[in-house]
């Protein structure tokens, strides 16, 4: 069986931070950037 395992994270639509883009953060360190209403999904295959 080979799954895959990710962490999603979803942000809804926000007039009030709709020019902000919000940092995600995996154990201190940056998985990414997601814009208003954008999803960000990260994989952790192999990641301890």
């Amino acid at each position: 069986m080979n799954k895959e395992t990710y962490i999603e994270v979803r942000r809804t639509s926000q007039y009030v931070n709709k020019m902000r883009r919000f940092s995600v953060l995996i154990n201190g360190v940056e998985a990414g950037k997601i814009k208003d209403g954008g999803a960000l999904a990260y994989s952790i295959k192999g990641r301890r």
